[in-house]
């Protein structure tokens, strides 16, 4: 799930529309256990790899951070799309066994539908699965939420080496002296606005001398 994180963050950040069909395909990509460097190089082909990865530490937070005290206005996070949270949740739930459709979270449980026939349980147990996926749903529900967000977590953990010019976990985290990270560029960024200044045009250098 990191690192499809990671990919999409790339993905919006060249500007290309992240479907739903493109998420998927990285979940398929991720259970093939591929490397970072494998799935990364797709998109950054056409483009210097210095950049986008700098653009990848700012994205990382803009996605995976939002502060308390947040406004939903502000310029600096991001929500994920909803399709992607969608994806990752359904996943979750069919990898513990609770996946329902829509039509089948409420209301009278249809023994003929395509998704109940599909179950690998007795006919005369059919409903009772059905019933026993919505009554633990809420629980599995909360374990989602919790660990997508230890997840956000952990990618933060990533910051920009500069001797390798790649995004690498840094166990120092906001200690951290030698490495770029997102408040470097957020406070940078800041500051070339108020100078009426184009923050692309910085070096690494430049941010994280701020």
């Amino acid at each position: 799930m990191i690192l499809m994180t990671i990919c999409l963050l790339n993905v919006m950040n060249q500007k290309k529309k992240a479907s739903l069909e493109t998420v998927k395909c990285f979940l398929f990509i991720i259970m093939k256990r591929m490397k970072t460097k494998k799935i990364l190089a797709k998109y950054a082909k056409n483009q210097n790899h210095r950049n986008c990865s700098k653009c990848s530490v700012y994205n990382i937070c803009c996605y995976t951070y939002r502060p308390k005290l947040c406004r939903r206005t502000d310029k600096h996070f991001k929500e994920l799309p909803s399709g992607l949270i969608n994806i990752i949740k359904d996943l979750s739930l069919d990898i513990s066994g609770l996946y329902l459709p829509q039509t089948l979270l409420t209301g009278r449980i249809d023994l003929n539908d395509e998704f109940v026939a599909s179950i690998e349980v007795e006919d005369a147990e059919k409903s009772k699965e059905i019933l026993r996926r919505r009554r633990e749903r809420p629980l599995a529900l909360r374990q989602f939420s919790h660990a997508l967000s230890r997840a956000m977590a952990n990618l933060r953990t990533y910051h920009y080496d500069v001797t390798t010019e790649k995004i690498e976990r840094c166990p120092m985290r906001n200690s951290c002296k030698g490495h770029l990270k997102w408040e470097q560029m957020r406070k940078y960024r800041a500051q070339c606005k108020k100078n009426f200044k184009d923050p692309s045009l910085a070096t690494v250098e430049d941010m994280m001398s701020k």
